[in-house]
């Protein structure tokens, strides 16, 4: 892994870490103060708080359909957003 991803790693627990002592926090003052929370219930002021962006792939990337061709067990294609590629065993391991 290399330094830069080692340390966006690191960040993102912290910050999950953060967020979730936030919420426990707030769970605990709600019931410190004689109010249960329903469950599942989460406070619309820290939903507030978030703002919704893409950390997804920039190009898409996503799979379509796969499929195996019946009596050849060796081929098969795979069908994304970029197109449809055949692969084979063979190919996998270096003969084809």
């Amino acid at each position: 892994m290399s330094r830069t991803a080692h340390r966006l790693f690191v960040l993102a627990a912290i910050v999950a870490l953060v967020c979730t002592g936030a919420l426990t926090l707030h769970v605990f003052a709600a019931r410190q103060a004689g109010q249960t929370p329903a469950a599942g219930a989460v406070d619309p002021a820290i939903l507030n708080t978030f703002k919704w962006r893409s950390i997804g792939p920039d190009r898409g990337g996503g799979s379509i359909a796969i499929s195996g061709v019946k009596g050849r067990a060796n081929e098969g294609y795979f069908g994304a957003t970029g197109g449809v590629q055949r692969g084979s065993r063979a190919a996998r391991a270096g003969r084809g």
